[in-house]
């Protein structure tokens, strides 16, 4: 029988990804084969040292603490401005 899994579990590590943990906060900086490069927020920390750990003891520790992820850079919805307009494109200088 095969354990089903959440939909925290499931989900991949991806760059900019930002997973909240009560006041604490977990942003993804860089995701490699084996290990993944993150930074730790705690409370109103403003610069947290870069750390990296492997994949499985990574997800561990977020399934442990119970994470939600907060914004994935990936997702469709974050890359339309508030306001409703187009972005502005920047046409090369010649």
């Amino acid at each position: 029988m095969i354990p089903k899994r959440s939909a925290n579990q499931s989900r991949e590590f991806e760059t900019g990804q930002i997973w909240r943990m009560g006041e604490d906060r977990l942003q993804i900086q860089l995701v490699g084969k084996l290990l993944v490069h993150y930074r730790h927020y705690r409370g109103i920390a403003k610069r947290p040292p870069s750390t990296f750990s492997a994949k499985g003891d990574l997800q561990k520790f977020l399934a442990e603490k119970k994470a939600i992820l907060q914004r994935n850079k990936s997702e469709k919805c974050l890359t339309v401005p508030a306001n409703g307009r187009k972005a502005a494109t920047r046409t090369p200088a010649r």
